[in-house]
């Protein structure tokens, strides 16, 4: 639990960092420190795409077994 508790503290330390220095606390410069963020964010929005094509092509294609729910049937 120490140790959870010390990952943690750090945690709170390096973003009260970056929130008090900001990007510079890294090495970025303006305009580069936006990069970082655009980037991320991209690449969520990108993941979270992907995710509802794969999933739309499996419904009208395959009908897949993958779709349907883990959970046993009710009896």
């Amino acid at each position: 639990m120490c140790v959870v508790a010390l990952l943690l503290a750090g945690f709170f330390f390096a973003w009260a960092g970056q929130v008090w220095w900001g990007m510079g606390m890294a090495g970025k410069r303006v305009p580069q420190m936006w990069a970082m963020y655009i980037t991320t964010f991209v690449f969520w929005i990108g993941i979270g795409h992907a995710g509802t094509l794969i999933s739309a092509i499996l419904y009208l294609f395959a009908r897949a077994g993958a779709r349907r729910s883990t959970a046993p049937p009710r009896p």
